[in-house]
């Protein structure tokens, strides 16, 4: 899901109620979104050990409350609809594996693994760890702080990535090379 010339994203907030006109097209998109984001959701917690708590659909779910619980903002198109989309999902997981990690939980004998193959192969990793590092990585390079979550919390692609940020697909990748190799060492 991506902005273009025929980008279906409705003009009006998606969160507020739409006028009678506009209800069907936003209905419409609000299925698409929903279908993109549940596909996106099942990419990100693709190889999760057996019994992980978050199912695509729970997932998707949360994101639409915590979007909803955003009325006053408006998304100018689906590549900002989409970031704010990555961005609640980076929280919803982060806030779960942190209660999980919580030693009255019994965290601290077993910490929540995420897939991360996009940022690390086939590795799995911390996210609490990797939410840290891009705390740090946002301090120094805010863009590729935004790309790590567009890419490890929404399921976008690199093309898709570059464009969303709006760089040039080549600079995108040599800069995303280097941002894996500081993520890699920071959490390794």
């Amino acid at each position: 899901m991506s902005a273009d010339a025929d980008d279906p994203f409705p003009p009006a907030n998606l969160t507020s109620d739409p006028s009678p006109a506009d209800r069907r097209a936003t209905d419409e998109f609000g299925e698409a979104v929903y279908a993109d984001l549940r596909d996106r959701a099942r990419l990100i917690l693709a190889g999760r050990p057996p019994g992980a708590s978050w199912r695509p659909t729970d997932l998707v779910h949360e994101c639409f409350v915590k979007l909803g619980e955003r009325r006053s903002e408006s998304f100018s198109d689906s590549d900002h609809f989409l970031q704010t989309a990555a961005k609640a999902m980076r929280h919803i997981l982060i806030d779960h594996a942190r209660r999980k990690n919580r030693i009255k939980h019994g965290g601290a004998a077993k910490r929540e693994e995420f897939d991360t193959r996009v940022l690390m192969g086939d590795r799995d990793l911390d996210l609490v760890a990797l939410d840290d590092a891009m705390t740090a990585l946002s301090k120094f390079d805010p863009l590729m702080a935004a790309a790590v979550e567009l890419r490890t919390f929404s399921g976008s692609t690199l093309a898709d990535t570059a464009k969303i940020l709006g760089l040039k697909q080549h600079e995108f990748e040599k800069r995303w090379s280097a941002t894996r190799s500081w993520l890699y060492a920071r959490l390794v």
